[in-house]
């Protein structure tokens, strides 16, 4: 094996480039995985211009990403080598991981909450490696991660499905925090892979109607194959009289908020029927204003971090099985070199119409 590979180094806010750097070499609990494929999310886009998201998510603390970040946390591949030799049974395996390792020991990984542990070491945005030359991620040829962390790819799925796990197990994270009840209704603000995937494991929970909201027409698209029953744009149609309408009046018993746009969030307040839950999937630094009788009526507002390991593994099941299907999300596909190309298409969805753009290396 050669001692360099090319990765996306984020050497600082905007800038991206594909540089030749040394191999990572393996702590004992670590595997090498040659990358296969590795999607790009919306949180790259925020981690790109400098946002650190899981700061803000998981501690709600504003944060700046570290210069010369590998970017890549959703990823498949395959294992080529190993830190010792009570991990070669991976050798050869198609594999993808939770991109995180929690710490295991305080209060909240013991209670099973491992998603909003504080003392993280995380994949692709520097967060818990103290000071490095580089910073590790997945938008490379090769990445080391913790053999702990490795779940074998079912034999129905491809590299490029597979990296999209951790795109499910968010939507999973989401719905576990709504308690869904059989026959509810739904509204997903926001029609981005987590909204596509939120519509699936909606319907998989009872969902009797799944409305998909947007400001563009291929998102909705793409909602409406993968078994949304409505679909609004939200630049033609009042989305809340449209809702309220198609709901005899009552609003939705929850709203999941894909987008974090204090505008779009006040909308989605005024969705809910009484006793209805809203919850956002997209904390930002800035200010939200609203009189509290949106609030009235026992409704609620709560967040959704992340995942647990166990919803992962779930995740990774059900597209196994086939009863979430994560293929149509999929739009644009780049090799490593064209990274920088690869965010442009990315950021401009409207240009270019896409929604997960995968980088393959």
């Amino acid at each position: 094996m050669q001692n360099t590979m090319k990765a996306a180094v984020r050497e600082k806010s905007g800038v991206l480039k594909v540089e030749n750097i040394p191999i990572p070499s393996l702590n004992s609990d670590e595997v090498l995985l040659r990358i296969r494929a590795c999607g790009v999310c919306g949180s790259d886009l925020r981690y790109f211009e400098g946002e650190d998201v899981w700061a803000l998510h998981t501690r709600g603390i504003v944060k700046e990403v570290p210069p010369n970040v590998i970017l890549g946390h959703e990823f498949s591949g395959e294992v080529v080598k190993v830190g010792d030799s009570s991990l070669e049974k991976w050798l050869g395996k198609r594999v993808t991981a939770v991109a995180q390792r929690p710490c295991w020991s305080c209060h909240y990984c013991r209670k099973g909450q491992d998603n909003v542990c504080f003392n993280w070491v995380h994949l692709g945005h520097g967060t818990g490696w103290g000071k490095r030359e580089y910073y590790p991620g997945a938008m490379a040829e090769y990445c080391a991660v913790w053999a702990n962390n490795l779940f074998e790819i079912p034999g129905s799925l491809s590299f490029e499905e597979a990296a999209l796990t951790d795109v499910v197990a968010v939507s999973l994270r989401a719905i576990n925090n709504s308690n869904i009840s059989l026959g509810e209704t739904v509204a997903i603000l926001g029609s981005g892979a987590v909204g596509c995937a939120l519509a699936q494991t909606a319907c998989l929970r009872g969902a009797s109607q799944v409305f998909c909201t947007d400001i563009l027409p291929g998102p909705l698209e793409i909602a409406k194959k993968v078994g949304a029953d409505e679909t609004i744009n939200r630049t033609n149609v009042g989305a809340v009289q449209y809702i309220k309408e198609k709901t005899r009046g009552e609003g939705v018993d929850i709203v999941f908020d894909c987008v974090g746009e204090p505008d779009i969030q006040i909308e989605g307040l005024d969705m809910l029927k009484r006793k209805g839950q809203f919850i956002t999937l997209a904390v930002k630094d800035q200010q939200m204003s609203f009189p509290l009788t949106k609030i009235s009526a026992e409704r609620s507002i709560r967040t959704s971090c992340s995942f647990t390991f166990i919803e992962f593994e779930a995740a990774l099941d059900l597209m196994g099985e086939g009863r979430i299907k994560v293929k149509p999300l999929i739009t644009h596909r780049f090799p490593l070199d064209k990274a920088k190309h690869a965010f442009e298409v990315a950021f401009d969805k409207e240009k270019y119409s896409s929604s997960r753009v995968m980088i393959i290396p």
